[in-house]
């Protein structure tokens, strides 16, 4: 074993310490060299202490210039999961299945998966090599044996975003409740089918866990009609009042929109919401094929 494992006063860990003190247990190369001008060493000799502490297994290497901690250091956690994923890809904030499991909004079982949006355009390694994801419908970053989906937004679309603790004082970008919910409608197909969806909406609702104004304010300031009429066929179906749907309602699209994107396009015309009730149309199929 070497020395720095053997040693607990050694420089290096005194170094890693002086990092993960500040609830750095995922760090950058910048602010290790922050350590060490508090420490008063250079940055060569703080290069060299990173170097040694990765091959000792006191921190592993993320990526090129991105570091977290193994929780082999006395009094300190291995780096959490979701702190990787946000400090993977910056700006960026946890989101889908990630967040509804975190805010108790769900009782599904995602796919042992982590998933983030961002403004950015995220390379993963497979996206590099050009190599095939195996057992995954989408590339993702690959840690641990942890899969780390990165979903891409607009800049105007990455709003609705909060600080979540996960352990103590560790805290990660999170979208709040009624963002989670808004993403239900932007990527349907992410949670399944429609009607999970809409179980999803109505038990929230019923529960009083999410803010129906905030939630509609939302889908206006998202922008896009489809989200806005589905939304809001969903939400007055629910019982939503008048007064609350107004902005959703006065929301001005250029023709019908389906109600569920994954079903004949076929159906009813509701014309209080620009939308093409394809529900009942699916139902009745089914009877047909089945009688």
């Amino acid at each position: 074993m070497s020395p720095v494992a053997h040693t607990i006063d050694h420089p290096a860990l005194r170094f890693l310490r002086t990092i993960v003190g500040k609830s750095r247990h995922v760090f950058d190369v910048d602010e290790a060299f922050s350590a060490a001008v508090q420490m008063g060493l250079s940055e060569g000799y703080a290069h060299q202490l990173l170097h040694r502490l990765t091959k000792s297994g006191w921190i592993s290497g993320i990526r090129r210039g991105l570091y977290a901690s193994t929780g082999r250091l006395p009094g300190y956690s291995i780096a959490h999961d979701y702190a990787i994923a946000t400090q993977l890809v910056k700006p960026s904030a946890l989101c889908r299945f990630t967040a509804l499991s975190y805010h108790e909004m769900t009782t599904q079982i995602p796919f042992r998966a982590i998933h983030v949006m961002t403004p950015k355009k995220v390379m993963t390694p497979s996206m590099r090599t050009g190599t095939k994801p195996e057992g995954r419908r989408r590339h993702a970053w690959v840690i641990g044996g942890l899969n780390y989906e990165y979903h891409h937004v607009k800049p105007a679309h990455f709003f609705g975003v909060e600080r979540a603790y996960v352990a103590g004082n560790l805290w990660v970008p999170m979208t709040d409740k009624e963002r989670t919910i808004l993403d239900l409608f932007v990527a349907p197909s992410w949670a399944g089918t429609f009607g999970t969806i809409y179980e999803i909406l109505q038990e929230n609702l019923a529960e009083e866990k999410i803010d129906v104004g905030k939630l509609v304010r939302y889908a206006v300031q998202y922008g896009e009609g489809s989200l806005v009429k589905r939304l809001g066929w969903c939400l007055d179906e629910l019982g939503v009042a008048e007064d609350i749907l107004r902005p959703l309602l006065n929301f001005k699209v250029s023709g019908y929109r389906i109600l569920d994107a994954d079903r004949v396009a076929h159906g009813i015309c509701n014309k209080r919401w620009m939308i093409v009730d394809n529900l009942k149309a699916n139902y009745e199929e089914r009877l047909q094929n089945t009688s």
